[in-house]
C-alpha cells in the first residue's frame, strides 16, 4: 500500500485511520472473506458444473494463506496446494493405497453451510476456487493488480532484450536479480537397504525466464522490508535507551517496556523507506539506464517509452510505471495497529 501509495489498500491493512478516534483494529482477509464467499455461492447458482459451491462457505483460515501470498506472486497452483492444507480433512481417493501420483486422486471436505453434511471438493473444484480467489483480490484492490502487472511485464520485456532486472534501494543497495537455467542429473544411493537421490545441479549461462517472473515480486518486497529492518536497527542502536531488540524477517520484539520506543521507530522507519525515495519512479529509470548502457536506445513518445536494441527491426514499447495513489504516508505515524 505504502509503495504505490494506495487509500484502500493502507486502510485495509491498518496502515491509514480516516480519523484518530477509530478503534476498531482492520482484518484484511475477513474483507476479503465475504466477497470471496458471494462469489463462489453466485458460481454455484449460474454453473451447473459447479452446483455444490451453492453450499459452499469458506473460513478464514482457507483463504489466509492465499491472500497473504498472493502479493508475493504466489501461482494458482500454489493456492490451491494452501487451500488444501487447510483443510480439516483430506481424503485419498485410491483406496489400494498405492503410490498417489495425479492431482485428482483426492479430495478435500468442507462443511456444508448451516449443516453437519459434507462437501467433496476434488482439484477441479479446488482450482476453480483459486481463481475466484485472485479474481477478487486485484478486483477489490485495482492499484495491487496494476503495480504487480507493471513488475511481472517489466521482466518480461527484460527478457526478450535477454537482460538481468536490477534495481537499488534507498541505503544505496544495488541488486541483481539474474537466475540462470540447470541441467540436473540425479544419482541413486543405496546403503543399509535404503535408496536416496541425490541431485546433482549444472548451471549455464542462460536466462530462466520463468524463474526471473516469478521471483520478482517477492525478492523486491524481501529486499525493501530488509531495508527497513537494517534502518531500524541502526536507529535503535543509537539510541541509549533501546539496548535489545529482536528482528524475525518484519516481526520486531522488545522488552514490554520499550514497546512504545520501538513501535515509533518502525513507523518513522516505515514512511522514510517510502517517502525520501519514490521507489517507483527509480526502479524505472534504472530500468532505462541499464537498457541504454547495453546498447541499445530510447525514444519518449506520448508518455510511452520506446526501446530499439541492436538488432530488432522495430521499437517496442517498455510497460508505463503505474501512477501513485493519494495516501498521504505521514499518515501512517498515527496508524495505532499497524504492528500488533
Amino acid at each position: 500500500g505504502a509503495m504505490i501509495r494506495d487509500i484502500d489498500i493502507a486502510k485495509s491493512v491498518n496502515l491509514f485511520l480516516e480519523n484518530e478516534e477509530e478503534n476498531k483494529v482492520k482484518d484484511v482477509y475477513s474483507i476479503l472473506l465475504d466477497d470471496i464467499n458471494e462469489s463462489i455461492k453466485m458460481l454455484g447458482f449460474t454453473d451447473n458444473n459447479y452446483k455444490k459451491f451453492r453450499y459452499i462457505k469458506l473460513k478464514r483460515k482457507n483463504v489466509k494463506q492465499s491472500i497473504m501470498t498472493k502479493t508475493y506472486n504466489v501461482t494458482l497452483k500454489g493456492m490451491v496446494q494452501q487451500i488444501i492444507n487447510s483443510a480439516s480433512k483430506k481424503v485419498l481417493i485410491d483406496q489400494k493405497n498405492e503410490k498417489i501420483k495425479l492431482d485428482n486422486d483426492f479430495y478435500i471436505v468442507l462443511p456444508y453451510e448451516n449443516s453437519k453434511n459434507e462437501i467433496r471438493l476434488d482439484y477441479k473444484d479446488i482450482f476453480k476456487i483459486a481463481q475466484i480467489i485472485e479474481s477478487i483480490i486485484f478486483k477489490k484492490y485495482p492499484a495491487l493488480n496494476k503495480v504487480y502487472n507493471y513488475f511481472t511485464e517489466m521482466v518480461k520485456f527484460m527478457n526478450k532484450l535477454n537482460l538481468p532486472v536490477i534495481w537499488s534501494l534507498p541505503n544505496g543497495l544495488v541488486i541483481t536479480q539474474h537466475y540462470y537455467k540447470s541441467n540436473q542429473t540425479k544419482i541413486n544411493l543405496s546403503y543399509a537397504g535404503k535408496t536416496k537421490v541425490l541431485v546433482l545441479r549444472e548451471f549455464i549461462k542462460k536466462l530462466d525466464k520463468a524463474s526471473q517472473v516469478n521471483a520478482i515480486i517477492p525478492n523486491i518486497i524481501h529486499s525493501l522490508d530488509a531495508n527497513h529492518l537494517i534502518e531500524v536497527i541502526l536507529t535503535a542502536k543509537s539510541l541509549s535507551k533501546l539496548n535489545y531488540i529482536l528482528t524475525i524477517h518484519d516481526c520486531f520484539g522488545t522488552h514490554p517496556n520499550d514497546m512504545p520506543i520501538l513501535i515509533n521507530i518502525l513507523k518513522i522507519e516505515f514512511v522514510k523507506l517510502y517517502a525520501n525515495d519514490e521507489f517507483l519512479s527509480k526502479f524505472h529509470n534504472n530500468i532505462k539506464k541499464y537498457i541504454i548502457d547495453n546498447q541499445a536506445t530510447i525514444r519518449r513518445k506520448d508518455g510511452i517509452d520506446w526501446v530499439l536494441m541492436k538488432g530488432w527491426r522495430k521499437e517496442r514499447a517498455m510497460p508505463v510505471k503505474p501512477e501513485l495513489g493519494l495516501l498521504d504516508l505521514n499518515k501512517i505515524l498515527n496508524a495505532k495497529y499497524m504492528f500488533i
